[in-house]
């Protein structure tokens, strides 16, 4: 039988979890459990000599430290990284043809752990990553049939200027169809968190997140993740739903 948990967090590649919900994580008493999707990767910021079983060991590590640190349960699937997978660029949109089978069994997998969490989480896809965007497709096929399902936004993505074009966080999108929760965290155990990813974040990538929670907040002393859930689910009727980005695209061309 499978061990309930509080919250569930869907992280396409082992960083993803705790870079977007560390705090929550950080700060949270219940039972969580992280499911890390495309954990065999080659992506390392020091190193372009390591074999790909090396980076994917050395990866392991620092999302095991912050599980230790944050008492979180983790999973890894072991699914190759898009690059693995193929494709050139990290952003190229999925080839959802040729990607049917490995969607079909993550969605079969996934389905089974709804069941057994009160609240399970999917990128949105900010950045418009093609593993984020596969994993937010799930998710959104998802919703369909579960009411368990929030979204959040994709680290290090959303706090970037030049990727916010591809936010799902349009006025008008969420107006009409998404309510938003802000989880407050501690800046000082969210930094420590994104500190032990030493193989993944870039020099003042840190920062950026931790900035980019305090601009969700009017009080310079407080820090937040902001999740979404789908508050009407017309929108999962659209012609389209395969990501957040096209449902913004639609609405905007209506």
């Amino acid at each position: 039988m499978n061990k309930i948990f509080d919250n569930i967090i869907i992280s396409p590649h082992v960083d993803d979890a705790f870079l977007s919900l560390g705090g929550f994580l950080s700060g949270s008493h219940r039972k969580n459990k992280i499911i890390n999707i495309f954990s065999y990767s080659n992506y390392a910021v020091f190193s372009k000599d390591l074999t790909t079983e090396t980076v994917s060991e050395i990866r392991r590590k620092e999302e095991l430290l912050n599980c230790d640190i944050t008492k979180t349960n983790v999973n890894f699937l072991g699914v190759c990284e898009g690059r693995l997978r193929g494709y050139k660029k990290w952003d190229s949109e999925p080839l959802w043809f040729a990607e049917e089978k490995l969607i079909t069994a993550l969605t079969s997998t996934i389905s089974r752990e709804i069941k057994t969490t009160k609240r399970i989480f999917f990128p949105m896809a900010i950045g418009h990553h093609t593993d984020h965007l596969i994993m937010s497709n799930i998710g959104l096929k998802l919703a369909q049939k579960f009411d368990n399902i929030q979204f959040y936004e994709d680290m290090p993505y959303v706090a970037y200027n030049k990727l916010r074009r591809y936010s799902a966080i349009n006025p008008i999108l969420h107006q009409r169809y998404l309510s938003s929760e802000l989880l407050q965290y501690s800046p000082k155990a969210k930094s420590l968190l994104c500190s032990n990813y030493e193989s993944l974040l870039k020099p003042g990538q840190k920062n950026k997140i931790l900035r980019y929670g305090n601009l969700l907040s009017r009080d310079k002393n407080m820090y937040y993740e902001r999740v979404f859930s789908i508050k009407n689910k017309d929108i999962l009727k659209s012609k389209a739903p395969d990501n957040f980005i096209n449902l913004t695209r639609n609405e905007l061309s209506k």
